[in-house]
């Protein structure tokens, strides 16, 4: 199975870090129960050609290109901690670029059930909320 950790400038460190250690002994088990062969082949790709993490380490990335495919794509979230920084930071040009590369990813089944439009008027949700005024009580 081909995993893509798509990391974006800013993220959690231990979202990715997380990440590579469980996939890491995850392909540990299965080469043992499955006679050498690792299961899953990760990636972490990026839509820059430098990403760094919250904490300012270096993560080095591949290019996304056309011809790759991953099977499932994981997008670890960024260190912002706040809807103040948050908000900024869903607009910057990494992230819309981020988005649209999630878009052009998504097969026609995941696309029929609709996570991926859910997860964007999630967002959208968050953003308009945090935008309006709300009553002090």
């Amino acid at each position: 199975m081909r995993i893509s950790i798509l990391a974006l400038e800013g993220l959690f460190d231990t979202g990715l870090t997380v990440l590579l250690d469980a996939f890491t002994l995850a392909n540990k088990f299965s080469a043992g129960q499955m006679g050498g062969t690792p299961y899953f082949d990760v990636s972490i790709v990026g839509v820059r050609k430098r990403v760094r993490s919250g904490q300012g380490l270096a993560i080095p990335v591949q290019a996304v290109t056309a011809g790759l495919k991953p099977d499932w794509v994981i997008v670890p979230a960024l260190a912002t901690g706040t809807p103040e920084v948050l908000v900024p930071a869903l607009a910057r040009p990494d992230v819309r670029k981020a988005q649209a590369q999630l878009l052009k990813w998504q097969d026609p089944v995941s696309a029929a059930s609709g996570w991926l439009p859910f997860l964007t008027l999630s967002v959208r949700r968050i953003i308009s909320d945090h935008q309006t005024p709300h009553p002090t009580h």
